[in-house]
C-alpha cells in the first residue's frame, strides 16, 4: 500500500473464451480453406456490424513493470476472426513502442476491436468501412490517445466503399487521422490501380486541412465499380477506364488534373470501342478537354463540363458514324445501314436540361432498299423532346414533327406526312413472300396525339388519299380517302373503297383491342387478278361477288357469308395445267369454308369441288375437300401427254393434311426425243442421284402426306427415238412431299428399244417398288436383238436384274460366244478378220486379249465422237423421215490385218419402221478393205415366227429366212 511509484513487478494474464468459441491462429491458411469462395460473397450495402456486447475473445500476457513502464515480453489477444500478436514498452499508454503483427479474416472486426480499444484509452475513434483478409506487420508509437502507425499491409478480397477492389498492398502509416500511401497496389482480374499520397481517414477535418493529395494510376479498371464505389451510378457508362490523376484539397470537390481512356465502353445504351479525353478538376467540377469518342469507322469529338452542383455544358460532332452500328437504331428484322452525321450542344442542370441537336444521314437502307437522306431536328427542354424528320428519295417522301413530353405518361402530339411513298419493298422486309410483281405509291398522313404509355388515351388518325396498286399488270386504286382511326384500343375503318378493272370492293367496321372484338364487313366484286398481288407463283383471271362478315371475339371469330365466282381461271407456274371456267359459290359460315357449290375445268376435263375447309382463327383448321375430274388431259409429269380421271380428297388437319384416292390413267404417251451417246451397257452405269448430306433435315416445305392409289391399265406407251414401249402399273403414292414413297407393280408388256442404230425386243420387263424408305424400284428386264455377220446370225440377249445402284448385266448369244466376243459384235456388227474359222479354244489361246483391246478402242473413239454422232442423227432422221440414223466412228478399221494401224472408219446404220411389224434396215462400214453392206426386211408375224429378207454376201442374190423360236 501507498508508494506506487516504487513498486516492480511481473505477472502473466490468460484469458480463456467461452466453450464453444475457437479463436483463429496465427495463419490465414484455415481461414482460406473454410471460405475459399470468399471474393464471391454478395455482401450487399456495405457499412460496418456493431460487434456484439460481449465479445469472445482469448489472450495471452507476459509483463513487468517498474514505476516508469510497463514491458510486453510476449503478448496474444484472438477473437473468431482476427490474430494478434505484440510486445514493447510503454510509459503507461504515453511514450510506447509497440511492434505487432495481425492476422485477420475479416479487417473490418479488425478496424473495430482497435477502434474500441482506442476509445478506451480516451481518443474517441470510428470504424472504417473497410472488409476482406490479411495482414498487418507494423509498429505503433507515440501516445494511446493520439498513435502513430506504421507498417506493411497486405490484403484480398479487399472491400470498401461496398465496392470490391481485390488484393492490395501497401506500405502505409496512420497519425493525425491520415494514412500516408507509399506503393499502393491493388489489384483484380487483369485491372490495377496504383496509388501514393495522403489521405484523410474522415472528413469533412475539424482541423481543416485537406483530404486528400495523391497521384493515382489506373489501368483498365472497371468502371462500373468506380462509379458504384463514388456513388454516381446514375451516369450509365460503363467500359474499362485506364489514366492518370493527382488530385488535392477535398475528397467533394477536388483540385488536380489528368488523363483517361476508355476501353470497348458503353453510354447510354450504345457502345464504342474507345473515348479519350484530358481531365481538368477545378473545384466546382471536372472538365472534359478534347474529347475523342471512335465508333466504328466514325468519331465523335468535343468537350463537356459536369459541375459538383448538378450543372453541366457540353458541345459534340459526329463524323462518319456507321448507322448499322448504333444500338438504338437496330432492328433484326429490317437493318439499317448508311452514314449519320449529328451536333449536339446543350448548358444547364440535369433536374432541367437544355440540349439541342441537329443530324443527318446519308444514303440510308432499310435492308436492300434505299430511303435515301434523313435529315432532322431534335430540342430537350426540361422534361420535353420536341422534333422534325424529313426523308426524301426517288422512292419515298416523309416529313414529321411533333413533341414528346419525358414523363411517366409521354404525352405526345406527333404528325407524319407522305408523299408518293413505295410501300411494297418494306412491306417486303416483313413478308419476305410477297410477290415481286406487287407495287403500292401512297400519299397520306399519320396523327398520333395522348399518353404513348396508356392506350386508352391514344388517338392515332391515318388517312390514305391516294392508293396506286398494281398487282402485275392489274391495278387497283381507291375511290375515296380511306381513313382508319385508334381510339381508346379501337381500330375503325371508316372508309375503305378499292376499285379496279371488275373490282369493287368496300370494307368497314371495327377491331376492339381493348375487349378482344372483331365486326368487319367487306362487299363488292373482285377480279381474280387480284390474286397474283399475293400469291408470286399464281397468275388469276374472271370475277368474284364477295359478301362476307367476320365477327365475334378476335381470337376465334365466326365468318358469314359467301363469294360467288363467274369464269374464273387461276394457274400455279409449277403446274403445266390451269384451272379453267371456274364457277360456283364459296360459303363462309360457323363451319368453315364450304366448296361444294363449285366446279371447273383442267386439261378439258371437267372438274367438281366439294368438302370443306375448317378455320382455327384466321387460319385454315381441320380439311375435308375432294375433287373428282374426269377426262383430264394433262401434262404431267414433264414430257407425258395423258388423260387420267381421278377422284381425290384432301383431309386431316392444316398443318398435316394427307391427299388419298384414286388416279386412273385412260391413255399416257411419252414422245420426247432422248438424246444419248451411249449404248444399252451404259444401263448399268447410271445411278440415282447421292441421297443428301447427313445434316439436319431441314423443314418439309409443304407438310403433305399422300396416299393414292395409281392405275395404269395397258394405258402409257413409250414412242420416240429409242423406245417402242407398252406398259402397265398398279402403284400406290405414299411417304410425304418432300419424302415421296412408291410402292406397287409395273409391267412391260411389249415394246423395243434402238440402241447405237441397233433394236432390242423386250421379252420381259417388269418394276418392283418395294423400299419403304425411298423411291427404289427393282428392275427385271430382258432383251434380244440379232447380229448379222458374214456367215452367221447370232441372237443376243441383254438381261438387267437389281436396283439402278445395283444394275448388273448379263450377256448370252445363240450360237455360244465368250462374253468379251459378244461386246465385240454389239459394239462393232464384226469379228475380226482372220478368227472367224479358227477352233474357238485355239483364238481365245491366240488372240488372248484381241477382243478387249477392240472393245475399249471402239468404246473410246464413241466417247470422244458421241455426241456429234448424236447430233448429226437428229438433223437426218428428222430430214428424210427415217426411224433410226447411227453414225459409228472409229479410229481402226475391223477387218484391217494390222490393228494398231490407225485407219479411220464409220459404220453407217440406217433403220426405217414401215409398220409394227415391219422394219427395213440398211448398214455398212465406210472406207474399209471389206464390203460388209448389210440390208434386212424383218416382219415380225408373232413373238415366235418370223420371215428375214436380206442380201447376200455376193451382193447379188438375196436370201429368205423363216425362223420359228421354241424355248424349251
Amino acid at each position: 500500500s501507498g508508494r506506487f511509484a516504487d513498486h516492480r513487478g511481473e505477472g502473466r494474464l490468460v484469458v480463456t473464451p467461452p466453450p464453444g468459441v475457437t479463436p483463429m491462429t496465427a495463419s490465414l491458411e484455415a481461414a482460406r480453406a473454410a471460405d475459399a469462395d470468399h471474393a464471391r460473397h454478395e455482401w450487399g450495402p456495405f457499412a460496418p456490424v456493431p460487434l456484439p456486447a460481449h465479445l469472445p475473445i482469448a489472450g495471452e500476457l507476459t509483463y513487468r513493470y517498474t514505476p516508469d513502464e510497463v514491458t510486453i515480453e510476449s503478448g496474444r489477444f484472438a477473437t473468431e476472426r482476427t490474430h494478434v500478436t505484440f510486445g514493447g514498452t510503454t510509459s503507461y499508454g504515453d511514450r510506447s513502442r509497440l511492434p505487432f503483427h495481425v492476422t485477420t479474416s475479416d479487417w473490418q472486426e479488425s478496424d473495430q476491436v482497435l477502434a474500441g480499444i482506442i476509445t478506451d484509452f480516451g481518443s474517441p475513434t470510428g470504424a472504417v468501412p473497410f472488409g476482406g483478409r490479411g495482414e498487418f506487420d507494423g509498429v505503433m508509437t507515440g501516445a494511446f490517445h493520439n498513435p502513430r502507425v506504421e507498417g506493411l499491409f497486405t490484403g484480398e478480397d479487399l472491400r470498401a466503399f461496398d465496392t470490391l477492389w481485390g488484393g492490395g498492398s501497401a506500405q502505409i502509416v496512420v497519425e493525425n487521422r491520415y494514412v500516408n500511401v507509399r506503393d499502393g497496389a491493388a489489384r483484380l482480374g487483369d485491372s490495377e490501380i496504383r496509388a501514393d499520397g495522403l489521405f484523410s481517414l474522415g472528413y469533412p477535418r475539424e482541423d481543416g486541412g485537406e483530404e486528400i493529395n495523391a497521384r493515382l494510376r489506373v489501368a483498365r479498371r472497371d468502371l462500373d465499380s468506380l462509379r458504384h464505389a463514388f456513388g454516381i451510378d446514375v451516369y450509365p457508362v460503363s467500359g474499362l477506364l485506364s489514366g492518370e490523376f493527382h488530385l488535392t484539397g477535398g475528397y467533394e470537390r477536388p483540385i488536380g488534373f489528368g488523363a483517361m481512356t476508355i476501353d470497348d465502353g458503353i453510354a447510354y445504351g450504345e457502345p464504342f470501342q474507345k473515348a479519350a479525353s484530358a481531365l481538368r478538376f477545378d473545384g466546382s467540377g471536372v472538365r472534359l478537354d478534347n474529347m475523342i469518342v471512335e465508333k466504328g469507322a466514325g468519331t465523335i469529338t468535343g468537350a463537356a463540363f459536369i459541375g459538383w452542383d448538378s450543372t453541366y455544358s457540353f458541345n459534340v460532332d459526329g463524323r462518319r458514324i456507321p448507322v448499322e452500328r448504333l444500338a438504338f437504331l437496330a432492328y433484326p428484322r429490317a437493318p439499317l445501314s448508311g452514314i449519320a452525321e449529328f451536333t449536339a450542344g446543350g448548358s444547364s442542370t440535369f433536374d432541367n436540361p437544355r440540349n439541342d441537336f441537329k443530324f443527318r444521314v446519308n444514303d440510308l437502307f432499310i435492308g436492300e432498299e434505299g430511303v435515301g437522306q434523313v435529315t432532322g431536328t431534335l430540342a430537350l427542354r426540361g422534361h420535353e423532346l420536341s422534333g422534325a424528320i424529313d426523308a426524301a428519295s426517288p422512292r419515298l417522301a416523309v416529313t414529321g414533327a411533333g413533341r414528346i413530353a419525358l414523363t411517366p405518361r409521354s404525352d405526345a402530339e406527333l404528325t407524319f406526312r407522305f408523299h408518293d411513298t413505295s410501300l411494297d419493298p418494306y412491306v417486303r422486309l416483313f413478308v419476305p413472300r410477297l410477290s415481286p410483281f406487287t407495287t403500292a405509291v401512297v400519299s397520306g398522313s399519320i396523327r398520333v396525339v395522348g399518353e404513348l404509355a396508356d392506350a386508352n388515351h391514344l388517338l392515332v388518325d391515318g388517312t390514305v388519299d391516294s392508293l396506286d396498286m398494281r398487282l402485275l399488270d392489274y391495278a387497283v386504286k381507291n375511290a375515296a380517302p380511306i381513313r382508319i382511326a385508334l381510339d381508346e384500343q379501337r381500330i375503325r375503318i371508316q372508309e375503305l373503297q378499292l376499285v379496279g378493272v371488275d373490282t369493287r370492293l368496300r370494307v368497314s367496321g371495327a377491331i376492339g383491342l381493348k375487349d378482344d372484338r372483331i365486326a368487319l364487313e367487306a362487299s363488292g366484286d373482285a377480279n381474280l387478278g387480284i390474286l397474283q398481288g399475293f400469291f408470286r407463283d399464281v397468275r388469276g383471271s374472271g370475277r368474284a361477288e364477295l359478301t362476307a362478315a367476320i365477327d365475334g371475339p378476335l381470337q376465334q371469330p365466326r365468318f358469314s357469308g359467301s363469294a360467288t365466282i363467274a369464269g374464273g381461271r387461276i394457274r400455279h407456274f409449277s403446274i403445266p395445267n390451269a384451272l379453267d371456267a371456274i364457277n360456283g359459290t364459296i360459303h363462309f359460315d360457323a363451319s368453315g369454308i364450304r366448296l361444294d357449290d363449285v366446279a371447273a375445268t383442267m386439261g378439258g376435263g371437267h372438274v367438281q369441288f366439294g368438302g370443306r375447309i375448317g378455320l382455327d382463327g384466321y387460319l385454315p383448321g381441320d380439311l375435308d375437300l375432294t375433287a373428282r375430274g374426269e377426262e383430264m388431259h394433262l401434262r404431267v409429269p414433264e414430257g407425258i401427254r395423258s388423260v387420267v380421271d381421278a377422284d381425290l380428297a384432301l383431309r386431316g388437319n392444316y398443318k398435316s393434311p394427307t391427299l388419298g384416292g384414286t388416279v386412273t390413267v385412260r391413255s399416257a404417251i411419252w414422245s420426247r426425243r432422248i438424246d444419248t451417246p451411249g449404248s444399252v451397257f451404259d444401263l448399268a452405269s447410271r445411278r440415282s442421284a447421292p441421297p443428301a448430306g447427313d445434316g439436319g433435315d431441314p423443314a418439309p416445305a409443304v407438310p403433305l402426306k399422300f396416299d393414292v392409289h395409281l392405275l395404269v391399265p395397258s394405258t402409257l406407251r413409250v414412242e420416240n427415238n429409242l423406245a417402242r414401249l407398252l406398259a402397265n402399273a398398279d402403284l400406290t403414292l405414299r411417304g410425304t412431299y418432300d419424302r415421296p414413297v412408291i410402292v406397287g407393280h409395273a409391267d412391260i408388256e411389249r415394246g423395243e428399244v434402238t440402241f447405237e442404230g441397233r433394236r432390242y425386243r423386250i421379252t420381259r420387263g417388269t418394276m418392283d417398288f418395294t423400299n419403304p424408305a425411298r423411291i427404289e424400284p427393282f428392275f427385271d428386264i430382258e432383251a434380244v436383238t440379232s447380229v448379222r455377220v458374214p456367215g452367221q446370225t447370232y441372237r443376243v440377249t441383254v438381261a438387267f436384274a437389281g436396283t439402278s445402284d445395283q444394275l448388273r448385266p448379263t450377256l448370252n448369244s445363240d450360237p455360244p460366244l465368250p462374253t468379251s466376243e459378244v461386246l465385240a459384235l454389239l459394239f462393232s456388227d464384226v469379228r475380226r478378220t482372220g478368227t472367224q474359222d479358227m477352233a474357238p479354244e485355239l483364238r481365245a489361246q491366240r488372240y488372248q486379249t484381241q477382243t478387249q483391246t477392240d472393245i475399249i478402242t471402239t468404246r473410246a473413239t464413241q466417247a470422244i465422237t458421241g455426241t456429234l454422232s448424236s447430233e448429226v442423227g437428229k438433223v437426218v432422221e428428222q430430214t428424210f423421215g427415217v426411224d433410226t440414223f447411227q453414225l459409228t466412228p472409229s479410229f481402226f478399221d475391223p477387218y484391217s490385218q494390222q490393228s494398231s494401224r490407225l485407219n479411220p472408219t464409220a459404220r453407217l446404220t440406217i433403220g426405217k419402221r414401215i409398220s409394227d411389224r415391219v422394219y427395213l434396215t440398211f448398214s455398212r462400214s465406210l472406207n474399209t478393205t471389206f464390203n460388209d453392206q448389210i440390208v434386212l426386211l424383218e416382219i415380225d408375224e408373232s413373238d415366235r415366227v418370223s420371215w428375214i429378207l436380206s442380201r447376200n454376201e455376193d451382193q447379188q442374190t438375196y436370201a429368205l429366212e423363216f425362223r420359228v423360236r421354241h424355248v424349251f
